[in-house]
């Protein structure tokens, strides 16, 4: 396989003539290829499928910008040796000359090496040989920013050499498996970022829901599942969000479609209301705020909105040394506020610090001087709406 390989839409009529297979084989293939952005499954079974097809002892890939990256899976149709992977992974990786192809195309190892160089080369007679792997064919495949993924197929002595139909194929396979991975890619990523955002919005204390234009829930963080475990003001029916009140639970859905109009590049609309809670316990505080535009292609269910929900019961968790920072309180000060975030009146909030009520007043009027608030409910949601990222 030493030609490069790769399929435009002209050439993929000839490419598939050449292929030597049959359509239904063909769209298996190409299936369950598109399926894995999905369900890595699939790819597992697509590989088993293709090392049949193209009577290869092994199927792989690798999906890492390097091997030895952590956390991503390796995938692969063959024998499983374990301490020979080992081995590679730990020792040889860094001798392989077949490793930093060209991207986005295939090609054999011999397009790189000499075939006299590769079999006296120590990846092959170490690691290669023993797995009866001759032949080695492979693309580095670019899906985005710095990850790539490895793509390699390995035949043994006895299979000979890969020919014109197994070249054909990859050639047909080649942009449908890059299109996945990038698919996929997309996907982990807006995931990798939703858990970082629920993860800090939780140590804030701050209840985070992803929902649809018809408020199903799609994602949350753990404080807001524990807030719907309550079933106080806001609950799960099946996976649609509702309010306790009909008219709660239209102006939520109303707010819902107005701030997916506004998904874009900037911060766009932000929009908030209480909801009722039926225990006569305090309020619960909503924010409204759009999904950023993600520049691509949407894969699965796309959120509409995000919702922060806050509990004036819960500590907010932002620190003081937070709070000195947005708004060049004192540490004194600073304390103060959390302590009325809480939900502690000024004199329970002085007795707390063990302060007489005179000088938590004159704390409390400086902090609406460096606030720009009048109010005491004012400096509460100045301060909740500060800690929630609404960008």
């Amino acid at each position: 396989m030493s030609r490069a390989l790769t399929s435009g839409p002209m050439e993929a009529g000839a490419l598939f003539a050449r292929a030597g297979v049959d359509f239904s084989t063909y769209e298996r293939l190409t299936g369950l290829i598109h399926d894995g952005a999905f369900d890595l499954k699939a790819w597992e079974v697509f590989l088993q499928l293709l090392q049949a097809q193209l009577r290869a002892n092994y199927v792989s890939l690798v999906l890492l910008p390097d091997l030895a990256g952590p956390g991503l899976p390796i995938l692969f149709a063959g024998e499983a040796r374990p301490a020979l992977l080992t081995a590679y992974t730990d020792v040889l990786h860094g001798l392989d000359p077949f490793v930093d192809l060209p991207r986005d195309c295939m090609l054999g190892v011999e397009a790189l090496i000499s075939e006299a160089d590769w079999l006296d080369s120590v990846v092959y007679r170490n690691c290669l040989a023993p797995l009866g792997i001759r032949h080695l064919a492979g693309a580095d495949l670019d899906v985005g920013g710095e990850a790539v993924c490895r793509f390699r197929i390995c035949r043994s002595a006895d299979s000979g050499p890969f020919g014109e139909a197994e070249r054909a194929l990859c050639g047909l396979l080649l942009p449908h498996l890059k299109r996945a991975l990038r698919a996929r890619a997309l996907m982990e990523g807006s995931d990798r970022e939703r858990r970082l955002y629920a993860g800090t919005l939780e140590r804030l204390a701050v209840g985070t829901l992803w929902v649809d234009r018809r408020c199903h829930v799609l994602g949350s963080n753990r404080v807001a599942d524990e807030i719907l475990a309550t079933g106080d003001g806001l609950r799960l029916v099946g996976r649609e969000l509702r309010p306790g009140l009909r008219a709660e639970r239209a102006q939520l859905l109303a707010m819902v479609a107005r701030v997916e109009g506004q998904r874009g590049p900037g911060p766009g609309l932000v929009e908030g209301m209480t909801l009722t809670r039926p225990s006569g316990r305090p309020h619960l505080g909503v924010l409204v705020r759009p999904v950023p535009a993600t520049g691509g292609a949407d894969y699965g269910p796309c959120p509409a909105a995000v919702l922060h929900i806050s509990d004036v019961e819960r500590s907010v968790g932002a620190s003081p040394a937070l709070l000195r920072s947005l708004f060049g309180l004192t540490g004194a000060e600073s304390a103060l506020v959390l302590l009325l975030v809480e939900g502690l009146t000024l004199d329970e909030a002085a007795a707390r610090q063990d302060i007489s009520r005179h000088t938590a007043r004159s704390q409390l009027r400086s902090i609406f001087a460096k606030t720009g608030v009048t109010r005491q409910t004012e400096l509460l949601r100045r301060v909740l709406r500060s800690v929630v990222p609404l960008g």
